[in-house]
């Protein structure tokens, strides 16, 4: 099997640091390492971005990517370069990564398990402000297509119930300009929903029990330990169910309890740009990665 990920951002032949372990593992349980180099490519210099990844041993040798998170843009771009000039076609075509990775995308695979959602094209203020008040004004989260600014929970992500239109607009604006150029698509209104709290962070975040899972080709083969291990087992085939419906081949999926004690699905993710779970090692994801990630697959 061979792994992409990035390399070091002045040294196109080292991993990039943050996922110097994960290259390690890999290489230790039989992956060939296959590096690129993001900043090129975010600068649409892709003959850079390349120039250090090495060849594939056959065509469309499947590619499983591990990095940072990538524009749809970018990812297409990396996977039409990888395909015609170096051999390789990653595991999920760029229809599969934005499928799972841009929530208005996943939310038709979603519908009854995740919080209800409604959400923007481009960053327009009106039209959110008229879905927030269609729906009554209630407590709700703020994103962009792909990501919150959780860590900013009073700021930049939380409404709360009867928020004026002054409030809603600050609070989406510290989002858009937290994620400046890598804002997304447009903004995201989503329900909010109590999720059992189990700590806070220095910041005024709430944590919750929520737990990370992994799937390849539909199947669940890591996970974040459960804090009872029975409801993973109760509830496995249902979030089986939900996995298959995107087709995608490398997914994760991010899963908590409500203080009622059911489970919603909190937002899916390309497996290749999720961030493995505090209990899951790089060794243990590495050795339970699924042969069947070495098979080409259709587009």
């Amino acid at each position: 099997m061979h792994l992409l990920i990035p390399s070091d951002m002045y040294d196109k032949r080292a991993p990039d640091p943050d996922f110097a372990d994960e290259a390690r593992a890999a290489a230790e349980h039989g992956f060939t390492v296959v590096l690129f180099h993001l900043e090129s490519l975010r600068e649409e210099d892709l003959r850079r971005a390349l120039v250090a990844t090495r060849t594939a041993p056959h065509p469309d040798t499947p590619l499983l990517y591990r990095g940072w998170m990538l524009s749809g843009t970018e990812y297409a771009a990396l996977y039409d370069a990888l395909r015609s000039e170096h051999g390789y076609r990653l595991v999920n075509a760029p229809a599969q990564y934005e499928g799972a990775h841009f929530l208005p995308n996943a939310y038709a695979h979603l519908d009854g398990t995740t919080p209800e959602s409604v959400w923007t094209d481009g960053a327009d203020y009106d039209a959110a402000w008229e879905a927030y008040e269609a729906w009554g004004r209630p407590p709700a989260i703020v994103k962009d297509y792909v990501k919150s600014a959780k860590h900013r929970w009073k700021e930049a992500c939380f409404l709360p119930e009867g928020s004026g239109r002054a409030h809603f607009v600050s609070v989406l604006t510290a989002l858009r300009e937290y994620r400046a150029t890598d804002f997304t698509g447009g903004f995201v209104l989503r329900r909010f929903a109590p999720l059992r709290v189990v700590g806070e962070t220095s910041f005024g975040q709430p944590l919750h029990e929520e737990y990370r899972l992994f799937f390849a080709d539909g199947e669940c083969f890591a996970r974040a330990p459960f804090a009872v291990p029975g409801d993973f087992a109760a509830n496995i085939g249902t979030w089986r169910d939900i996995a298959r419906r995107f087709g995608s081949r490398f997914l994760s999926m991010d899963v908590a309890r409500t203080e009622s004690g059911e489970w919603l699905v909190v937002e899916t993710g390309d497996g290749g740009v999720s961030g493995l779970p505090e209990g899951v090692s790089s060794d243990s994801f590495y050795a339970a990665l699924p042969e069947s990630l070495s098979a080409p697959s259709d587009d």
